[in-house]
């Protein structure tokens, strides 16, 4: 047969074939045959494997699960720890919160009796510092006081003084009734009274003055002091008459005469003997002097 020839293949090539694959089987069955021999052989050590494996099997699972068991255990322990924790660090925190607060508390309230003293500590010293500054301006201002009252008491003074000496040339005539005369005429009159008239006293100047009283009052202005001297020497002529011739003085000066004529009148009045000078007066040979505070005479103590 041709190399590549299709067809029924022949009888000899059938044989042959049979023949290959009878070969082919006799020698499969006796390795089968070798194989079950061998598994027969170790069937007694295939299963004393399998039963360690079994074994090594279940104590891996056991010890799995203790492990297992012993991680729960140890989670559910730690989540007990973990609260327990919590609330102790809770409980940490509100004791905390109230140390805290107390402390807070006592601190403000310490704080407030540092500031309470501190405050009534400057309060005090300002106190102090204006009471020491009214003192002060107090005595300043008692000081500025004094020196204006002896300023004026001075200056009053020297006002009198002044006074005093343009009145040393004057004097007063009291009760003489100067009615349609000129008031020169009613001095001379005066002085006609009193025996000077001739003397020649010269009149410088004379009016007439308003009297509380009602009296006629004149005051009379000489050129010279001798003039004043010699009259003031003869008003005694006039003793007996209702006419007066007084220094020329202040005003407060002329109200302590005139009180002191009213006394004079008054203890004339009961029978007494009175003279009256300037401040002072004599009754029944003792001495009166002038109370500015009673306003009236008292006898002089020796």
């Amino acid at each position: 047969m041709e190399k590549g020839r299709r067809g029924r293949p022949t009888k000899a090539e059938s044989l042959g074939r049979d023949r290959r694959d009878s070969s082919g089987s006799i020698l499969s069955l006796l390795s089968k045959r070798e194989r079950g021999s061998d598994s027969d052989s170790g069937e007694d050590g295939d299963g004393e494997a399998k039963h360690s494996t079994k074994r090594a099997k279940a104590d891996k699972k056991s010890k799995a699960e203790d492990s297992a068991n012993k991680e729960m255990k140890m989670e559910k322990l730690e989540e007990i720890m973990r609260k327990q924790k919590e609330d102790i660090i809770r409980e940490m925190k509100g004791i905390l919160i109230m140390q805290r607060e107390e402390m807070v508390k006592e601190l403000k309230k310490e704080f407030m009796e540092e500031v309470r003293k501190e405050v009534k500590k400057e309060m005090n010293k300002e106190i102090e510092k204006i009471r020491e500054e009214e003192m002060n301006a107090r005595k300043s201002l008692e000081g500025e006081i004094e020196k204006m009252r002896k300023t004026l008491e001075e200056s009053e003074k020297r006002r009198l003084d002044k006074e005093r000496r343009e009145r040393r040339m004057n004097f007063v005539v009291r009760g003489e009734k100067v009615g349609e005369r000129r008031v020169t005429d009613a001095v001379n009159g005066v002085f006609e009274k009193m025996g000077v008239k001739d003397k020649g006293i010269k009149v410088k100047e004379a009016f007439q003055l308003k009297s509380r009283e009602g009296d006629s009052v004149i005051l009379v202005k000489l050129s010279s002091v001798d003039e004043k001297r010699m009259v003031m020497e003869n008003k005694n002529k006039l003793r007996g008459t209702n006419v007066f011739v007084d220094d020329d003085m202040t005003k407060s000066e002329r109200d302590r005469q005139s009180a002191m004529r009213k006394w004079a009148k008054i203890e004339r009045e009961k029978g007494m003997n009175v003279k009256i000078g300037f401040g002072r007066a004599w009754m029944n040979e003792k001495e009166y002097e002038w109370n500015e505070e009673r306003k009236w005479m008292n006898e002089k103590n020796f």
